[in-house]
């Protein structure tokens, strides 16, 4: 849901319950017009000189340099609009210590830094099997074909393979960054997903980490999990 009042700081104009805001791109080549309805955003890129509608980085066939700067450009905007306006339920620093928190409280473990060269990147594993149920790390957005580029939080969490393709349609979860894409996922911790389904995600991670199918390693980076 967006934050009307974030939507207004954002530059957003607002009138009669429409939030419209106006950005020329391409050194004003053309100017993109994103309106917000109350229930989504949508959005028209003009030709400033004629008033015409621009339409062609909606056909699928359409290739070259100014309509792929075009669909970037577009995409670059909206997915900065849904970074700063979006309102989610806690903010990734909250989100991240909410995780230690839960995984100490109901397992009675920690993350363990084991990488010197990726002092971002933290484990958590099993008492009983030592298998890991939880990777932390900090990567580019780029990892993931997200952009504009930005640093971010994630968790890689242990899945069922025949739910791993329903699961990385949500928003928020990704194929796994760095580890097996059969049976882990990446899940970012930016409050795009709900706190709650992450702990519950967390859960099943722990509960497959008990699985003799279940394998582990201690390596340095450059080794997956599988």
């Amino acid at each position: 849901m967006f934050s009307t009042e974030k939507l207004i700081s954002y530059g957003f104009e607002s009138s009669g319950g429409i939030y419209t805001l106006t950005r020329d791109i391409l050194d004003g080549q053309l100017t993109l017009t994103v309106t917000h309805d109350g229930t989504d955003l949508t959005v028209r890129a003009i030709d400033p000189f004629d008033g015409s509608d621009y339409t062609l980085h909606h056909a699928e066939k359409a290739d070259g340099p100014f309509v792929s700067s075009v669909r970037y450009e577009i995409d670059r905007l909206i997915y900065d609009i849904k970074l700063n306006c979006w309102i989610t339920e806690h903010s990734p620093k909250e989100q991240k210590s909410l995780i230690f928190e839960y995984c100490h409280t109901k397992y009675g473990d920690s993350f363990e830094y084991l990488w010197d060269t990726s002092p971002d990147a933290a484990a958590i594993r099993r008492k009983d099997n030592r298998k890991w149920y939880g990777v932390l790390m900090r990567i580019s957005s780029e990892r993931l074909g997200l952009t504009p580029h930005r640093e971010l939080d994630i968790i890689n969490l242990h899945v069922k393979p025949e739910e791993l393709p329903t699961l990385i349609e949500a928003e928020g979860i990704f194929p796994a960054y760095h580890m097996s894409k059969k049976h882990w996922v990446t899940v970012i911790l930016d409050g795009s997903v709900d706190t709650e389904k992450v702990f519950s995600m967390i859960d099943e991670s722990y509960s497959l980490g008990g699985s003799k199918k279940s394998r582990h390693t201690t390596k340095p980076k450059g080794k997956k999990e599988e």
